[in-house]
């Protein structure tokens, strides 16, 4: 296992202690090789199988070492993918269609300057939804990793935070980093990748709060040399032990009719662990102590930082 954690992480972490002694119980374990610069993320799906060869003879174990990267993926960005279209398109086509109503119906007793205000309206909504459009493709094939290996910017996190916590229906979400110096670094994470995380925590802390109107706090600090962790409070349920070691597997399994739910937390965490593993980061959950509700901690890798070359007196580099 040792030379294994050269280049895989182990998730979900309490999944793996005692293995194998603990390899009968239920959970699923991956072998994780993160998103890099060289290398796209590999997911590898680890089952214990206990035989006996004889009769007195002593027992064996096979483990069995599954390639799930596609499954992972195709979940991942289709969920990523319907996340995008419902928080991205309703403004921009509300925006149109409401323009577009309105000249239908008032056109011919409209003045020649309400028509072309009007008219011009609904262009902007179009033009806005077609560019959103091609940006919501980009989710379709959704990478955990920045492709021009700088990252997201954490100064730009309490604004993200907020227009992600408007887009779910959110009012007020506490946002507070906590050094300084955080606030010049970069994540690996790509916004887009940020964003479906940002949609998943949030749209959650919603979806379970008794009335649906949570009290959310967001907090930004660093948590290691090159890591940095995100984490985001509620005030909603609290969750029962199974509830909480199984909200970050992820859901491969195929069923029939497919409705995008299972049972629990449904399928939110899982893309976001899924996002988060893959780009080299951990996830843990826990029930607030001070209160119902419940506490996400995401630990994510920090960019590291590039150190111009030195300029020498001749004005070349060193």
């Amino acid at each position: 296992m040792q030379t294994v954690s050269r280049q895989y992480h182990l998730h979900p972490e309490s999944a793996w202690v005692g293995w194998p002694v603990t390899a009968g119980s239920a959970q699923n374990r991956y072998f994780v090789r993160p998103e890099s610069t060289t290398a796209h993320e590999f997911w590898l799906e680890a089952a214990v199988f206990e035989t006996r060869m004889a009769e007195g003879a002593p027992s064996t174990r096979i483990v069995r070492l599954r390639d799930v990267t596609a499954d992972i993926l195709n979940r991942r960005n289709t969920r990523s993918f319907g996340e995008a279209i419902t928080h991205k398109i309703r403004t921009p086509a509300t925006q149109m269609v409401a323009s577009l109503d309105l000249l239908a119906k008032h056109a011919p007793k409209m003045s020649a300057d309400d028509l072309v205000q009007f008219s011009s309206a609904a262009l902007r909504g179009a033009k806005r939804l077609q560019d959103t459009l091609d940006r919501i493709l980009r989710y379709s094939n959704l990478r955990p990793a920045s492709e021009d290996a700088q990252g997201f910017c954490l100064r730009d996190m309490a604004a993200l935070v907020q227009k992600v916590g408007g887009e779910t229906g959110l009012e007020g979400v506490e946002i507070t980093v906590s050094e300084e110096s955080l606030v010049e670094r970069r994540l690996t994470l790509s916004l887009q990748a940020l964003e479906v995380v940002l949609w998943e925590t949030l749209g959650n802390s919603k979806k379970f709060h008794p009335a649906q109107t949570p009290k959310v706090w967001v907090e930004a600090f660093l948590s290691g040399e090159a890591q940095m962790t995100l984490r985001i409070s509620d005030d909603g349920v609290s969750l029962s032990p199974k509830q909480l070691a199984s909200a970050w597997i992820p859901y491969i399994q195929g069923e029939k009719d497919f409705t995008g739910e299972m049972p629990g937390m449904g399928l939110g965490l899982s893309t976001v662990s899924a996002i988060v593993w893959g780009a080299g980061g951990s996830c843990r959950m826990m029930n607030r102590e001070s209160g119902s509700g419940v506490i996400v901690e995401l630990t994510l890798p920090i960019a590291s930082v590039q150190t111009p070359p030195a300029i020498n007196q001749a004005g070349g580099q060193r």
